[in-house]
């Protein structure tokens, strides 16, 4: 009797549809496999690109990079990078936790659903009298810790 472990995939397959899909994997993966993902294909390949309009559209995300080169990936695909930040209703950059994105939310969602993009702190807001960059970072960063606590 041979013992395995098993195999988990997820993500984007480069095929034309789901059981192009599920027959390739089947066939090369049998039983070492215990789900195979539907591959996201057709309209969904790529899916960040896909979802692009849904962070263009939303007034808390601000497109940092239109088409940023990944170190490595040698393709000509666009990979989007959309920044979050807490606003006013107008528009406005606030201090963590001081305007109306739910940012705690977000930093919530990210930790229940393992998501694992980097969740960066880039002050982009007026520093507070007295206040230094380095200190609004310290800020922001005990503001995550809190969300997490």
């Amino acid at each position: 009797m041979s013992t395995f472990k098993s195999i988990l995939l997820v993500g984007s397959v480069p095929l034309a549809n789901s059981e192009a899909v599920f027959r390739m994997l089947a066939s090369k993966l049998g039983i070492y496999a215990k789900r195979y993902p539907d591959g996201e294909t057709g309209h969904r390949t790529n899916w960040i690109r896909w979802q692009r309009h849904v962070f263009e559209r939303h007034p808390n995300f601000e497109l940092e990079n239109p088409d940023p080169s990944i170190a490595g990936i040698r393709d000509a695909q666009t990979r989007p990078i959309f920044k979050l930040k807490d606003r006013t209703a107008d528009g406005g950059n606030l201090p963590w936790g001081q305007g109306k994105t739910p940012i705690k939310e977000v930093l919530q969602l990210m930790r229940k659903e393992k998501w694992t993009f980097p969740a960066d702190i880039e002050v982009e807001y007026k520093i507070p009298a007295g206040s230094t960059a380095v200190a609004e970072v310290a800020r922001c960063r005990e503001y995550c810790k809190e969300a997490l606590s």
